[in-house]
């Protein structure tokens, strides 16, 4: 799967570096992938994306995919974070879930 995200500098001064990680988390909640993306010279009040950042979820399969469809809580998720250093402290921004493919979204709706 991967996460499309803009970041938009909402403060009040120019950010040198920021850092966004997404952690995606499988069906069972085990964090199967973890991907950076680093973001240089963000002005105050301008917004930079959309970034696309990709990872791996479990197997995608008929049957695990009909199984997500049918129970909410058996869906991927991610967890988006930022931070002005590359290894953190982190500060989590949301966690979603992950959407299935147009087929079997449709199949329970």
């Amino acid at each position: 799967p991967q996460v499309k995200t803009t970041v938009k500098n909402l403060g009040n001064a120019d950010l040198p570096s920021l850092v966004i990680r997404v952690a995606f988390i499988d069906e069972k909640g085990v964090i199967t992938s973890d991907a950076k993306e680093w973001i240089r010279d963000l002005p105050k009040g301008y917004a930079k994306g959309p970034f696309f950042i990709k990872g791996t979820v479990g197997y995608t399969n008929d049957k695990s995919f009909v199984d997500m469809a049918k129970d909410d809580k058996k869906k991927w998720r991610y967890d988006l974070f930022y931070s002005t250093s590359y290894n953190g402290p982190w500060k989590k921004v949301r966690t979603e879930c992950i959407a299935l493919p147009d087929q079997y979204e449709r199949i329970f709706k």
